[in-house]
């Protein structure tokens, strides 16, 4: 496995080791904009491109010592990294006019962010992927800059018609840093045709720029944020990105590093075996915790997924192991799109009997029954792609199968894995459809980030997306309580954690691109008459 690139690194943990309690605005990037009733509004734009798939009606501003945060409207709901054209955020970073470069009528460009930047053939088809950002250069040129150096992430992940951003204050790997004024403008490009653009607007920072820093955390709201929480069940989700197995030991210290009762993992290798995994889950300071028992579900298309719990039995979800997928369901999408990709799915599917990538596990829980799942569903793509359709079929076939499986049975379900939700957010809605015990839907855990406010699960310095939240926990709450939940990745520790923990701050990007996501679930406990109702810790 190649190392991630030592400056690569750096960006990223530079960014992630922002202080989340900087003077400013506590914006939080989850995609949802109740802060953002009283903020600045920058630009204003009528809706003049009906046509155009995006047509900028406005964008807001606020700030804290870190970050410039962004609230952009564009009008129609898209893919903001997937697009067929690209949407130009022309950044004067200084305020200065007679600086920098012109562009699009704009004088003093200094820095421009590129949504979306770059064909990505592969899963493309007629779309740019990803992001991309330049910078002035001396010699009258927009050169290409590290793409990941300004710390950008765009809220939700999934297609919407209105998305946060930030952007860090200070330049990182030759980028430039913002002043204390900046101007911007927005431009959406097709081709050779500009179909949308913005008047230049300019917005004065209310906070004052902090000092960069990698180290800092404060190691007690760290350890307070990670300690399990008394009577809870701790749950960790965490796609392993099919390298578990490779690094079994370093893999294993990360996952004791959060203490979990019961793992739900994906992305597994496919040809990895019940005995891999039994070694794997015995690894270091992973076995330490505690007896693990498991169950492994099927090879799916390219990987496995499982679920694990420590000193407890479980009993396979027999229907949850082998899902394949329904009858015609591919077939009969191919007959509506044109797509290579589909119709080498459908080639493998059929030729190797290939299916989801799910397991399914009843355990026990303070007397009570309760149905685990882990899975993995189809990645890439937009709303309405044919990557986008397969997540669709995937989920509904899913939620099916728990629904024979609880046999008409109240149980509390808990689901969790990559959802992969970068097109529409359907998967996720016929996933989760009336499979509380109460009849309603199940609800997503939203788990921050331990080094900053975000729900990101996903990131890659390697990567030409910006980091995002792929990855989710879904809960029945007519049946749990999530008293505490977060997003674990090393690079987000502190000195003195990582040195507690025996870990490494790069060891997780060394891993995976994904992060674990961890919440602490209460369960309702039934009680006799007149007894006590608090529940008792765990060890």
């Amino acid at each position: 496995m190649r190392a991630v690139p030592a400056a690569l690194a750096a960006l990223l943990i530079v960014a992630a080791c922002s202080d989340p309690e900087a003077d400013g605005a506590a914006v939080l990037l989850d995609g949802l904009f109740d802060e953002w009733r009283e903020a600045a509004t920058l630009i204003d734009d009528p809706p003049d491109a009906p046509e155009a798939s995006v047509d900028i009606l406005s964008i807001q501003a606020l700030d804290d010592g870190r970050w410039l945060y962004l609230a952009l409207d564009v009008g129609n709901e898209v893919s903001l990294q997937a697009l067929p054209g690209t949407l130009h955020l022309l950044v004067d970073a200084d305020g200065d006019r007679s600086s920098g470069l012109t562009q699009h009528g704009m004088d003093g460009v200094d820095l421009v962010v590129d949504l979306a930047q770059t064909v990505v053939s592969a899963i493309s088809e007629d779309r740019k992927l990803g992001f991309g950002v330049r910078v002035a250069d001396y010699s009258g040129r927009f050169e290409v800059g590290p793409r990941h150096g300004l710390g950008l992430i765009a809220q939700p992940t999934w297609s919407a018609p209105r998305f946060e951003l930030r952007l860090a204050r200070r330049g990182v790997g030759g980028l430039p840093a913002l002043g204390d004024q900046v101007r911007l403008k927005a431009v959406y490009v097709e081709g050779d045709a500009v179909l949308d653009e913005t008047d230049v607007g300019s917005y004065l920072f209310a906070s004052r720029a902090a000092a960069a820093a990698v180290d800092a955390r404060d190691a007690g709201v760290i350890q307070d944020r990670m300690r399990p929480r008394a009577g809870a069940v701790r749950v960790a989700a965490w796609n392993v990105s099919r390298n578990a197995f490779e690094r079994p030991q370093d893999f294993a210290r990360v996952l004791a590093a959060v203490r979990p009762d019961v793992l739900l993992l994906d992305e597994l290798p496919p040809d990895g075996t019940e005995e891999l995994l039994s070694s794997f889950l015995a690894s270091g300071p992973l076995g330490a915790l505690g007896a693990w028992s498991f169950v492994l579900g099927g090879p799916g298309v390219g990987q496995r997924s499982a679920v694990a719990v420590r000193d407890v039995a479980v009993t396979p979800a027999e229907g949850l192991l082998d899902i394949p997928y329904p009858a015609g369901s591919l077939e009969a999408l191919r007959a509506n799109v044109d797509s290579p990709w589909l119709d080498a799915m459908i080639d493998m599917t059929a030729t190797q009997g290939r299916g989801l990538s799910t397991a399914g596990a009843w355990v026990a829980v303070e007397g009570t029954q309760v149905l685990f799942v882990a899975m993995d569903l189809q990645a890439a793509g937009w709303a309405g792609s044919p990557r986008d359709r397969v997540r669709i079929i995937e989920a509904a076939a899913i939620r099916e199968r728990v629904v024979s499986e609880l046999a008409g049975r109240p149980a509390p379900v808990v689901m969790g894995g990559d959802l992969n939700l970068v097109g529409s957010r359907t998967p996720l809605f016929r996933l989760t459809r009336g499979l509380d015990v109460d009849g309603t839907d199940l609800l997503t855990v939203d788990a921050e980030r331990l080094g900053e406010r975000t729900l990101v699960t996903w990131r890659s310095p390697r990567d030409a997306f910006a980091p995002g939240r792929l990855d989710f926990l879904l809960v029945p709450d007519a049946a749990v309580a999530v008293t505490n939940a977060f997003v674990f990745a090393t690079e987000d520790l502190d000195g003195s954690t990582l040195v507690r923990l025996g870990l490494e701050r790069q060891l997780m990007l060394e891993l995976s691109d994904h992060l674990v996501v961890v919440a602490d679930l209460l369960f309702a406990v039934p009680q006799p008459a007149g007894a006590p109702t608090r529940p008792q810790p765990r060890e």
